[in-house]
């Protein structure tokens, strides 16, 4: 990728992996929250090792843990609160 705006030049190269999210997949899934970690936090060396830790843990070679899904989760102030 190139990004120009005139006065600036910037280059990078991603590797985009494509895969198909099965019903199973979903259903044996799980949801794991990071407290205190920003996306490009995540995305740094330290995706690699939270990988490769979740493989321990689960006891199953890396490449059967898939990450498929990474959002921002804001928590509110406790001030605040949702109706229904």
């Amino acid at each position: 990728m190139n990004f120009l705006d005139g006065l600036n030049e910037a280059r990078s190269e991603m590797i985009l992996i494509t895969r198909m999210i099965t019903d199973d997949l979903l259903f044996n899934s799980v949801t794991v929250q990071l407290a205190e970690m920003t996306t490009e936090a995540f995305f740094s060396p330290l995706y690699n090792h939270f990988h490769q830790a979740l493989a321990v843990v689960l006891n199953t070679p890396k490449e059967n843990v898939v990450i498929f899904s990474v959002q921002v989760h804001f928590v509110f102030p406790s001030r605040f609160a949702l109706l229904k």
